[in-house]
């Protein structure tokens, strides 16, 4: 019985939040409706000075859609809805440095969004508005921050998909 007494807060607390409609931001429904979701990546607007970003992004952004179960990738004439991601910038830069301003540690900034229009005519069926990662690093770890960086990101953009933006 005590038991019972100890745990009924948190079985409250569930159902609670299960009839008050709260989901977790990767669970909701998804915003672009279900005869939109057959997906081309159409471009990646990369205007930064790593190359590398653009196969990364089109990469991952495949891959969390598909994880999610929430759109079929198809060839651009079977498309009924066109990614675009747009890198607006990358940054890596100084965040910390010592007395002689020699510096110890570094931070890099993604930002991007996402779009998804209508390949009839143009009409955007959803976006995603900008999202900002900022991870700290050390010199030398680039490469490991240009990833976590990237993954982070993308992960943002794609849990906007069932947040309404």
């Amino acid at each position: 019985m005590r038991r019972i007494v100890r745990l009924f807060p948190l079985l409250a607390l569930l159902v609670l939040t299960a009839s008050c409609g709260y989901n977790l931001g990767s669970e909701g429904p998804v915003s672009i409706a279900p005869q939109a979701r057959d997906l081309y990546i159409e471009r990646v607007d990369n205007p930064t000075i790593f190359p590398w970003m653009e196969s990364r992004l089109r990469g991952l952004f495949r891959d969390e859609i598909t994880r999610r179960g929430w759109a079929r990738w198809v060839d651009r004439k079977q498309a009924t809805g066109l990614v675009t991601i747009t890198v607006r910038r990358y940054l890596r830069n100084t965040s910390v440095y010592d007395r002689k301003e020699e510096t110890l540690r570094y931070n890099a900034t993604l930002y991007i969004s996402a779009r998804v229009t209508s390949p009839l005519d143009g009409s955007v069926l959803w976006e995603s508005g900008e999202v900002t990662q900022t991870e700290p690093f050390f010199r030398g770890e680039e490469r490991a921050v240009d990833d976590l960086v990237t993954e982070l990101a993308v992960r943002q953009l794609v849990d906007r998909m069932t947040q309404g933006y």
